[in-house]
């Protein structure tokens, strides 16, 4: 967590539950399951940092079952757009 509030990123991508679970925790989220929760962005404030989480899926699930690899592939591409919207893109996420 040191190394957030010295980086300062827009966009935080939790890869995979356990990490998912840790920042949906430290933002007062409740989280169920990363099958639920993957792929949605969610505006948040930690460590008195605008952030916008993004949940997905860690990449090892997709290789020991081949059939969640199209999740992990859509979630990326929203990653994608968010980032190349340009900084006016992570503007209108963040509110800002």
């Amino acid at each position: 967590l040191a190394q957030l509030k010295v980086i300062r990123p827009a966009i935080v991508v939790c890869l995979g539950r356990h990490s998912a679970r840790l920042f949906f925790e430290l933002a007062g989220l409740k989280f169920s399951s990363i099958l639920r929760v993957r792929g949605g962005v969610r505006k948040v404030r930690i460590l008195e940092m605008d952030l916008m989480l993004l949940p997905t899926l860690h990449p090892a699930a997709a290789l020991y079952n081949p059939r969640l690899r199209g999740l992990l592939e859509s979630d990326f591409r929203l990653l994608g757009s968010l980032i190349s919207g340009g900084q006016s893109g992570l503007e209108r996420w963040l509110g800002r």
